[in-house]
């Protein structure tokens, strides 16, 4: 079911010619909220590139002092570790051809407290609910952390509900480029 889930939203994802302009919007919406400002530590991710580009979100939290970590496919007991960056140089290469924090030059972050989480899926409904890659990574990272989740998603991919388990973490709201979706 989750895997026929994948490849429709996956699709949809692809479809659309207006991706740079709805990254934009989403960005911007998530650097002037109350959440971003207020966060002191802000775990990202680096997009793919059928995902929304958080590249503007990276740079404005590094210009704005923020503590900022992307994350590292690793042998960890979440499959996943943050480790802090100071600039887009700090990153090279990694698992799945995502580009990830170099731990040869940046530190790993293991105090979460006060952390805002951007949280990357292919899908998200309106419970929270959130449709990943299917590694779990995200589903074990929110379960052992207190974290204000965000997840990013196009509206057309924000969807009444998805089939979900009880390993499965919901987000604390959901951002598209129609604004942001408290839950």
């Amino acid at each position: 079911m989750k895997q026929e889930f994948r490849r429709r939203y996956s699709a949809v994802r692809k479809s659309f010619c207006d991706k740079a302009e709805k990254d934009l919007i989403i960005n911007n919406l998530i650097i002037n909220s109350s959440i971003y400002k207020s966060a002191d530590k802000v775990l990202c991710y680096k997009a793919l590139s059928d995902e929304i580009n958080t590249d503007l979100i990276i740079t404005d939290a590094l210009n704005s002092g923020k503590t900022v970590a992307l994350p590292r496919c690793d042998d960890s007991p979440t499959g996943i570790s943050f480790y802090r960056i100071s600039s887009m140089k700090d990153l090279k290469k990694g698992a799945f051809g995502i580009s990830e924090p170099d731990p040869e030059i940046c530190e790993k972050v293991f105090d979460f407290d006060g952390a805002l989480c951007i949280v990357p899926g292919i899908a998200f409904d309106k419970s929270g609910g959130r449709l990943g890659y299917g590694k779990g990574y995200y589903d074990r990272l929110l379960t052992k952390n207190t974290l204000f989740s965000v997840g990013l998603c196009y509206n057309c991919c924000l969807c009444e509900a998805l089939p979900v388990e009880k390993h499965d973490m919901r987000v604390s709201c959901i951002v598209t480029e129609n604004g942001i979706v408290y839950l």
